[in-house]
């Protein structure tokens, strides 16, 4: 059996599953192919089983395969369902922030956006540091940032020599710090992330996670980083999805709010404070049967 077709069965299991799990009224009503094809939609939308189930327990009794797109409680249901569980906050941050996160999510890029958002719109005073001795080009990248925007960067090989640099840049109000990616399979890695973490003790520790990643991906993720204790999730790559649901399912399930989203590679105007209902109308613009 292929990849795929695996795959495929998995998505199938977890269907049939999650109809054996449904309310009474629904079961009583009979499971007809509208209630198993909506289902099959909101997986698709990679929505998690919980909000699957809060949704289907709720639903209009009107609803039907002929208006279920146009029928306003339905709408209502699915926007209600899912801005109850989307925690935002943007925090006015001061002090040391760190971006942590697996190889690939686009941390220094977002990095570079978050310095320019508070440079140039907060008039604060920015600095950046960087523990990625892996990755040269992610250095070298970081280190044209800061000449673009005039602030210091710097390279720490250790966590005895960030904790120096964070001393030596106590007087600036915001201190990035970038991190190599890690994968989030190798506990080693997430062991020295931390070191350097308890070093310092940021104020702010921000996880990075990708919008085009499944929902079953980014809770591995989230479970292998949450020794790290990360504050806030910044979801990037929002351009390279056409699934949505996996965001309020990632909030209700590591019950982090979310900060920033980042919507491109354009530095520093591809970066977004989370907007709830744009979200929600990409995700109900893209849910067909």
């Amino acid at each position: 059996m292929s990849k795929n077709q695996k795959s495929s069965q998995n998505e199938l299991t977890e269907i049939k599953n999650l109809i054996e799990k449904l309310s009474k009224r629904v079961i009583l009503n009979g499971i007809n192919p509208f209630i198993s094809e909506l289902i099959e939609s909101l997986k698709k939308q990679d929505l998690s089983d919980k909000l699957i189930e809060d949704i289907i327990n709720n639903l209009p009794n009107e609803l039907n395969k002929e208006n279920w797109k146009s029928d306003e409680k339905f709408k209502n249901l699915l926007f209600e369902t899912l801005k109850n569980n989307f925690k935002i906050d943007v925090p006015n941050v001061y002090g040391t922030i760190m971006l942590i996160g697996p190889t690939g999510v686009g941390k220094t890029t977002t990095l570079a956006k978050i310095a320019a958002l508070n440079k140039l719109n907060s008039n604060k005073s920015v600095a950046i540091a960087t523990i990625d001795l892996y990755r040269i080009a992610a250095t070298e990248q970081l280190k044209t940032y800061a000449e673009i925007m005039d602030i210091p960067a710097s390279i720490c090989y250790t966590p005895t020599e960030l904790k120096t640099t964070v001393e030596s840049l106590k007087n600036y109000d915001i201190l990035l710090i970038d991190t190599a990616g890690r994968s989030h399979k190798d506990d080693i890695q997430i062991g020295e992330l931390k070191m350097y973490i308890d070093s310092i003790k940021p104020n702010y520790i921000f996880l990075v996670i990708s919008a085009n990643m499944r929902l079953r991906d980014m809770i591995d993720v989230y479970n292998k980083f949450a020794i790290c204790k990360p504050t806030h999730l910044i979801i990037t790559k929002l351009d390279e999805t056409s699934s949505y649901g996996q965001i309020p399912s990632l909030i209700k399930e590591t019950n982090l709010p979310i900060s920033y989203i980042t919507t491109g590679q354009n530095v520093p105007n591809d970066i977004e404070f989370p907007n709830f209902q744009k979200l929600f109308n990409l995700f109900y613009e893209e849910l067909t049967l």
